[in-house]
């Protein structure tokens, strides 16, 4: 007798279709956000190449501090997603207004603290041993970067607050904007048009820091203006924001550490391939440059599965919090798998946006191949930062990026790069060996965390 196969059970499809549903119209348009951002770096990327090897070079190693610094502020700011999506899945509408006027308060003195140092560029990147040259054009670069720093972290604090009360169309809209504008932008000022002067990569810097304060004009007059957003007390004062403040950097200490300890681990892969010379710096930065913007969807679909999963804990739903978390990994990795397959199909295609140089078309395939090859973690990794995030559970998670980026990435780096002179290809599969040690212990710490009871932060 022939068994017959058991039909899926019914409430179990229509569980999972509702949560992917869900996570999926949250996720698209903060994707779309979150992307505009990176395609402005590949827009800089790709028509600084244009512009010769070595502004090419310029933006990478600048691009290496730049990242630490953006990513340490916006640690500080991603509790602010997961104290408004609990209060709002608690019902505590008025308090999400008051967690948005917290974050902007940190948003400010965070970009005032930051530009100080963009602007000591050149001196940073001769401390750690960068070519003069190298480290007065990227010191130029970084001076650029400096003039949108407060207004690109307000924006950002904004963007957290709508995404925590599920209103992210507007700031996929405006991004979608202001890359259009950035890209003519660029071509006035990195090539010198229209009366400009020819400022090569600093010009793509100036272009997108214009952009940036262009974007917080528009999105803050989009939150003001909106009545459907006066339910959550948008234009109170600032008196008795010292309480959530503290729950603000209680969430951020431990998310900027992680972030932190993220970017400067990447950046010290950045200045390894700096001291491989300028063409495999440049090959590096093309991978990473490809990678990031690949990376958008994970980090879209994190900000979705914080937020769903900061709602369930918010209503004390431990079943939701399980559902909302895998099912954000199961979405990641049906992106990043075509993702990776057509990395590793068509790498020269992908080289061939950014430079025209054969010295770097030669090297770019054996970078290229491993970076494909490293997506689906990568994307794993971040998700699962987004799920634990979202229930509150910060420290352990941080303590995992660094031994995953300090312990096994950076080692991994230096010996394969120097030690067994694979080069780029080297720094690129010493990546893989630090995001699969993360994706491993992340899955775990997860697995542990949403299986027990959660409360509201």
């Amino acid at each position: 007798m022939i068994a017959r196969e058991r039909p899926a059970d019914p409430r179990l499809v229509q569980t999972l279709r509702g949560h992917v549903i869900a996570t999926l119209v949250l996720a698209a348009p903060v994707v779309v956000a979150r992307a505009g951002f990176v395609i402005l770096q590949i827009v800089d990327t790709a028509m600084t190449g244009r512009a010769g090897t070595q502004e090419l070079a310029f933006i990478g190693i600048a691009g290496a501090v730049q990242m630490v610094l953006m990513l340490l502020a916006l640690g500080m700011l991603r509790g602010i997603p997961v104290l408004v999506a609990q209060a709002r899945g608690a019902g505590d509408f008025e308090r999400c207004g008051e967690i948005w006027r917290s974050g902007l308060l940190h948003a400010v003195v965070l970009g005032l603290l930051m530009v100080p140092v963009s602007l000591s560029g050149e001196p940073i990147l001769r401390l750690v041993g960068q070519d003069p040259e190298l480290a007065r054009g990227g010191g130029e670069v970084m001076a650029m970067f400096a003039l949108g720093l407060p207004f690109f972290f307000v924006w950002t604090a904004s963007t957290m607050f709508l995404e925590g009360v599920r209103h992210p169309i507007p700031a996929m809209l405006i991004t979608i904007a202001g890359n259009i504008l950035n890209a003519g932008l660029n071509w006035v000022f990195i090539f010198g048009h229209l009366g400009a002067p020819e400022m090569g990569a600093s010009g793509a810097l100036l272009a997108t820091s214009i952009i940036r304060v262009l974007m917080f004009a528009a999105l803050m007059t989009y939150v003001f203006s909106r009545p459907q957003l006066g339910i959550y007390n948008i234009r109170g004062g600032f008196a008795g924001l010292l309480g959530i403040g503290r729950r603000l950097r209680r969430l951020g200490y431990p998310l900027a550490l992680a972030a932190g300890v993220e970017a400067i681990a990447f950046a010290t892969m950045t200045m390894f391939a700096g001291l491989l010379g300028t063409e495999r710096l440049a090959v590096f930065q093309i991978a990473i440059t490809s990678i990031t913007f690949i990376f958008m969807a994970a980090v879209g679909v994190g900000a979705a599965t914080a937020v769903r999963v900061g709602y369930a804990v918010g209503r004390q739903d431990t079943r939701e919090t399980k559902w909302a978390g895998w099912t954000g990994l199961g979405m990641v990795i049906a992106i990043m798998i075509p993702a990776s397959i057509a990395t590793l199909a068509a790498p020269a295609g992908l080289i061939g946006i950014y430079s025209n140089d054969p010295a770097i078309a030669a090297l770019a395939p054996g970078v290229l191949t491993v970076a494909g090859l490293l997506l689906v973690f990568d994307g794993g990794q971040g998700v699962l930062m987004g799920a634990l995030r979202g229930t509150g559970d910060v420290w352990i998670p941080s303590l995992i990026q660094l031994m995953s980026f300090w312990m096994v990435m950076i080692p991994a780096g230096a010996l394969f790069s120097f030690v067994f002179d694979w080069g780029a290809a080297g720094l690129m599969g010493a990546v893989m060996a630090g995001v699969f040690t993360a994706f491993v212990a992340l899955s775990t710490r997860f697995s542990i965390v949403s299986g027990r009871a959660i409360r509201r932060l």
